[in-house]
């Protein structure tokens, strides 16, 4: 495959398949959401806020097309008046600027067959503005959520909607899917660890059979969990590991 705009739409077309979802799919998460009794008080942004968070820009990271970091940081004390009056229409609407949703996608390869996209991660670049009014979000999210939940060749191809997951490179991102993650552990026997959308599970036990049986029955419920909620496990990426003082002859545990 030599063209370089063929490759890049062959990408472009796999990362969105397995990000995008179906209106049964949207609605199937929206009947099992429960309305909170908790209230989150409305704030405004103010415009030292925007000043600080413009001068603390770092002009030496990749940014998307457009308006750079350098840009805003030296016209900070000149635009944080309008920066800050269209941040707080954006929250007072409860609506994010659809054009700062865009994200630029550069491929990078992991490993195995290149001509695999299966074996390329996507690495996104959103615009700058963006994540300033991220950023003063997730100063105010956090602080509220932090006692709730858990655990807190160069071508283009053309453009893809998405409308499943959280925007990679995003600064609330990662903060929102923790959210979204946080009542995985419930009906859990085995001690589970969590970090981003990594998922461990450990038990001890004498007997290696029953161990391995409280693990899987474990797996059948995170499956089902996912499942419930549109997300998709790599079983590729699955695998038991057995830790013992003594030498073992392990017959496969894994469901």
């Amino acid at each position: 495959m030599a063209d370089s705009e063929d490759k890049a739409n062959i990408l472009n077309d796999y990362f969105p398949s397995i990000c995008t979802m179906s209106s049964q799919e949207a609605n199937g998460i929206h009947k099992q959401i429960k309305q909170s009794k908790m209230k989150m008080s409305a704030f405004l942004v103010s415009e030292p806020e925007v000043i600080d968070l413009l001068n603390k820009l770092d002009c030496l990271k990749a940014s998307s097309p457009g308006v750079s970091p350098r840009m805003l940081k030296e016209a900070s004390c000149s635009i944080s008046s309008i920066l800050s009056y269209v941040f707080n229409k954006s929250l007072a609407a409860g609506q994010f600027p659809s054009s700062w949703k865009t994200g630029y996608l550069t491929p990078l390869f992991k490993s195995g067959d290149h001509n695999d996209p299966t074996n390329y991660r996507p690495i996104t670049l959103l615009p700058i503005l963006s994540k300033v009014l991220e950023r003063l979000i997730y100063k105010r999210l956090y602080a509220y959520l932090v006692d709730i939940i858990t655990m807190v060749e160069s071508r283009y191809s053309s453009k893809r909607v998405i409308n499943r997951g959280v925007p990679q490179g995003s600064v609330l991102g990662p903060l929102l899917f923790l959210v979204y993650i946080d009542d995985l552990c419930n009906g859990i026997m085995s001690t589970i660890k969590l970090f981003a959308d990594d998922v461990s599970l450990y038990t001890p036990g004498i007997d290696i059979l029953r161990a391995a049986t409280t693990i899987n029955n474990d797996l059948v419920i995170i499956n089902q969990w996912a499942k419930d909620w549109t997300l998709s496990l790599n079983a590729n990426k699955c695998v038991a590991m057995c830790f013992s003082l003594k030498s073992l002859h392990i017959l496969t545990i894994y469901c």
